[in-house]
């Protein structure tokens, strides 16, 4: 891969196909046109990241052109030209998307309006791993109602890679303005929650929802 890189660098190559590593801090004073295909695809992730991940990456591919004297061009593939992670980057608006993206943030209740935690739960079993994903829900609603904790629940659901070397995957997000009270909760669960076959795994401020 580097072999194809310096190739391009040196002149010997006119075209680099690659994935997103390419908008990664390579200094390309002769690229004058860069193309970015399917940009939807971060976008579209089940993350509450998604448009903050976009926002920079074209932003980024859009710093590798344009560096020499010969100016520059960025085509972007979309099928959402007017969202706002694709339009403010087109200018490199900064402040723009971080007014959008911040409203909708403290609406629905993300960070850094508050702390997530993602409980995966993992087994061969996919029937067990169903209803399994479901009591453990149950039971954290019913601390929390017990408790008069203020956390927010969301799912089961399968995860996004709902398949992982041959196991079948869940999870649950709890968001909480208060973390500490989250793993109250959870403390009180490790204790008692324990199922053959099944494995728990408790992701503290998750940097994905994979």
């Amino acid at each position: 891969h580097m072999e194809s890189f310096f190739r391009f660098r040196e002149g010997e190559a006119d075209l680099l196909l690659g994935t997103q590593m390419v908008a990664k801090g390579f200094d390309l004073p002769k690229v004058t046109l860069v193309g970015v295909i399917s940009s939807d695809t971060v976008l579209n992730f089940p993350d509450f990241r998604s448009q903050e991940r976009t926002f920079q990456l074209l932003t980024q591919v859009a710093g590798r052109t344009g560096r020499g004297i010969l100016g520059g061009e960025v085509v972007i593939q979309t099928y959402a030209p007017e969202h706002y992670a694709i339009k403010e980057s087109q200018s490199h608006n900064y402040e723009g998307f971080y007014k959008k993206e911040i409203d909708i943030r403290k609406e629905l209740n993300y960070p850094p309006f508050s702390r997530l935690t993602r409980i995966i739960l993992s087994s061969m079993d996919e029937k067990k791993l169903n209803s399994s994903s479901h009591e453990l829900a149950r039971m954290i609603k019913k601390s929390i109602k017990q408790e008069k904790y203020t956390i927010e629940v969301l799912g089961p659901a399968p995860c996004p890679l709902s398949r992982l070397k041959g196991k079948y995957r869940y999870h649950i997000l709890l968001k909480c303005k208060k973390p500490f009270l989250i793993q109250k909760i959870l403390s009180q669960l490790k204790d008692i929650y324990r199922v053959k076959g099944l494995h728990v795994l408790y992701d503290i401020d998750p940097i994905d929802m994979m």
